[in-house]
């Protein structure tokens, strides 16, 4: 934050820094544990007796800033220490500034039946009765934001002399006000039903559309405003443009809800052609939203009666280039009677052009969802047999030629949509149907791919129905997993298992006979669609009385064939089905039966479950994370003598190889004792040794230090065979984010000869050695507890080792933090 105090608008310099503090802060449990340490703070600091209403105002600012910017939720009743002093702020506050903080903090932090909102009532009455225009508005902002039922004896009079107010936001407010409490007590608006009328004849179009919402909430109590709110629209339909726009957006809503009489019709047309010249496509949409209402004798009735055809004013926007345009077009024309446009009554001719039928067809292949869902709908409404010609064509190109795998999913996906608008509300027909389509499209696939498109628009599709179509769509689509003869393919079998997991328990299915359909389908799958079953299996299981021997037989077969994380499943399957009461409470903790969530539940659980395997998986563990290799996949140390965490899991990288040359061409200067040379060795050794074995960051330290890095010294670092120098490995060990400990070195080791120094093959033992050194003892990071003498001392002792001590207070190490 870089906001100087001056300019930040800060109470304080207290305020200030708190701001600053959390701003600079890098998480958000750091934002949480300084804002619990400045809440605790402040509570020490209202208890001070006789505390200055300035120094009230800001704690209670603080603490306002304080709830809304913590990410966790503060418990209830955390601040209601500071409800006195607000409180007191409200009531005594000498300027508007302190009263309106001393309600927002009643409004924010106190429950509507908090023993203190009697408190707040006598204030809120106090307020209400003074001739002050600022109080009175706060206290019915207060009273619009925070009602409670305690409030309405103290001020149910005075909110019906403040209805006829002259001040038009006292009158705004009132209105607001009363419709807030009438959530107490309906019978509350219908004691001022003759008062929201003449609101509804109001001068001020803000009164009048605060008046509207309140007659929405009360025309049933009260039928009169049904037709007051029809002559207020006719009237205020007559005078567009020049009536407040908002006014006539107040109208159209209530009157959307009250239903707009049949003889509003003819002033709604003429209202309909004033929007069309000054194209204002809000109040465009909401007049048609107003026709749906009607039938189309009644529309064509008031056509020839304005002479304005409802279609024919919005036929422009069809042609325009603009998707919204478009958008608007079909949604008014969805709005209307088919049969009052499109031909189908012999009483009504055709309003559209054959052109811009076609124009309208042209639609159903818009990249635009929206758009492409719309035209459906609308060809829907006039005539099946349109959508199924459609569809059959659309199949028929589909399956004519291979395609590749994205457009065939898009392709899919469409034809998805179709499905949907013929099926209508009938689920055993969009089964059945979303099977036949399935199974064509999934004959024409290459290399066995999925339509993930295709899983997300069945599952979505379905979610969306009433629980008459899910009950019926997915009874069909269960019946046919059940059948074991049934030839499915890799996306309807990964549909299925999930409408299994799912809604299992709404259909009248076995749940055994379940678990073998989808047993049945394991064998011979894709690893992605083996997962799914499993995990199926897993949920259904829990309510089988009994797991058939078939069943975990094929798993166990499945499990010996597979790859390592389909092998985890089956382990977990065969380990976690034997018990009952474990899968239950898995169910129970999930967040729905959907398959991620109950995946999720699984995961989080595993961890904590330790049961008894089953014997045919004796060894099963349950995963921790997702499948990777082991973390000491190179190294022979335990897990718990680790001396440092791993690196961050590697990306994908070729591996590194060295050439081979003559040993008439290698040769090196320097000796053990010289700081820029390797020990000694011969370069040749130490390359083929580097390249054979994983680099640690210990080997990084010491190459730095030895000179093998540009240094102050000058020294020339030391060539490897084949041209490569020690900075070009150890800077490919950066760049590359190996993980130098969980996964196989990257290098290709290289076979020694038997000429080379034995020392060599002694050197790549030192961690073992090490290992092996009694009395090493190791912290909770992994590293060596022992003194640095003793370390030194043991060290020492082996043979064919050289010691090198470098001080931390020196290149490499300077910096760094260690611990």
């Amino acid at each position: 934050m870089d906001v100087p105090f001056i300019s930040s608008g800060a109470l304080s310099r207290a305020h200030y820094a708190l701001v600053r503090k959390v701003e600079e802060s890098t998480s958000e449990g750091v934002v949480n544990r300084v804002l619990e340490a400045e809440v605790r703070s402040i509570r020490t600091q209202l208890t001070q007796p006789s505390l200055p209403l300035k120094q009230s105002k800001e704690a209670l600012i603080v603490l306002l800033y304080c709830s809304m910017t913590v990410s966790s939720v503060f418990p209830q009743g955390t601040f209601d220490f500071a409800l006195p002093h607000a409180l007191n702020l409200a009531e005594a506050g000498t300027t508007m500034e302190d009263k309106r903080i001393g309600y927002l903090f009643c409004a924010q932090m106190m429950c509507p039946d908090h023993e203190m909102q009697l408190m707040l009532v006598n204030t809120l009455r106090k307020d209400l009765e003074s001739a002050s225009f600022p109080r009175m508005c706060l206290a019915l902002d207060n009273i619009i934001s925070a009602s409670s039922a305690d409030v309405i004896p103290a001020v149910q009079r005075r909110l019906h002399d403040l209805l006829s107010h002259n001040h038009p936001s006292i009158r705004r407010r009132t209105l607001y006000a009363l419709r807030s409490l009438s959530r107490h007590e309906p019978e509350l608006l219908s004691q001022v039903h003759s008062n929201i009328l003449r609101r509804l004849r109001d001068p001020v179009g803000r009164v009048v559309g605060a008046a509207m919402k309140v007659a929405e909430t009360s025309f049933r109590l009260a039928p009169a405003i049904r037709e007051a709110v029809n002559d207020i629209f006719e009237d205020k339909g007559q005078t567009y443009p020049t009536t407040e726009r908002g006014t006539i957006f107040a109208s159209l809503g209530v009157i959307h809800v009250v239903g707009l009489r049949i003889l509003s019709l003819p002033a709604a047309f003429d209202l309909l052609t004033f929007c069309i010249s000054g194209r204002d496509k809000a109040i465009i949409l909401g007049l048609y939203r107003l026709f749906k209402d009607f039938d189309a004798v009644t529309l064509r009735a008031v056509e020839q009666q304005t002479q304005i055809s409802l279609v024919g004013t919005i036929r422009d926007f069809l042609t325009s280039r603009m998707p919204n345009d478009i958008f608007l077009f079909l949604s008014c024309l969805e709005s209307v009677d088919p049969d009052l446009w499109a031909g189908t009554s012999d009483a009504i001719p055709t309003v559209l052009e054959a052109w811009e039928v076609n124009h309208i067809m042209q639609l159903l292949d818009s990249n635009d969802n929206l758009i492409r869902k719309k035209t459906l709908h609308i060809l829907g409404q006039v005539d099946q047999t349109i959508l199924n010609a459609y569809y059959t064509q659309a199949i028929s190109i589909t399956t004519r030629i291979a395609l590749p795998l994205r457009e065939l999913n898009e392709r899919t996906k469409r034809l998805l949509e179709v499905l949907a608008v013929i099926s209508g509300d009938n689920g055993e027909v969009y089964a059945i149907q979303t099977k036949d389509l399935l199974s064509r499209i999934e004959a024409h696939i290459a290399g066995n791919g999925i339509l993930d498109s295709a899983i997300e628009g069945v599952l979505l599709h379905i979610r969306l129905k009433d629980p008459s179509f899910q009950i019926s769509c997915v009874a069909t689509m269960l019946t046919i997993l059940c059948d074991t003869d049934a030839e499915l393919g890799s996306t309807m079998v990964i549909v299925l298992v999930a409408l299994a997991t799912e809604y299992s328990r709404l259909v009248s299915l076995s749940p055994t006979n379940l678990l073998s359909g989808i047993c049945h389908r394991l064998k011979g799958n894709l690893p992605t669609v083996q997962e799914p079953c499993l995990l199926a299996m897993l949920r259904i299981a829990a309510d089988c009385d009994k797991i058939p021997a078939e069943v975990t037989k094929a798993v166990s077969e499945a499990s010996q064939i597979a790859g390592r994380h389909i092998r985890r499943r089956c382990d977990l399957f065969l380990t976690l089905s034997g018990q009952k009461e474990v899968l239950l409470d898995i169910i129970g903790h999930s967040k729905s039966f959907a398959l991620p969530d109950f995946l999720e539940a699984l995961e989080i659980r595993s961890g904590n479950v330790k049961g008894k395997a089953d014997q045919h998986a004796p060894e099963a563990k349950f995963p921790q994370t997702s499948p990777g290799p082991p973390r000491n996949a190179t190294s022979g140390m335990p897990a718990s003598k680790l001396r440092y965490d791993p690196y961050d899991t590697p990306h994908a990288i070729p591996s590194l190889r060295t050439r081979r040359a003559s040993s008439s061409q290698e040769s090196v200067t320097g000796s053990r004792s010289d700081p820029g040379s390797f020990g000694g060795r011969s370069p040749k050794l130490l390359g083929t040794k580097l390249l054979s074995r994983t680099i640690t960051p210990g080997d990084l330290a010491l190459v730095a230090s030895s000179g093998g890095v540009e240094s102050s010294t000058g020294q020339a670092r030391p060539k490897l065979p084949g041209g490569s120098n020690v900075d070009d490995l150890v800077g490919s060990a950066f760049t590359s984010r190996v993980d130098l400990i969980a996964l196989d070195s990257p290098f290709v080791e290289e076979p020694l000869r038997e000429d080379e120094d034995a020392d060599t093959q002694q050197e790549l033992d030192f961690e073992n050695i090490w290992n092996a050194i009694e009395d090493q003892q190791y912290g909770v990071r992994g590293w060596s507890e022992a003194s640095m003498d003793s370390a030194i001392g043991q060290l020492q002792g082996i043979d064919g080792h050289r010691l090198r001590v470098i001080s931390i207070d020196m290149s490499p190490f300077i910096g760094m933090c260690w611990g």
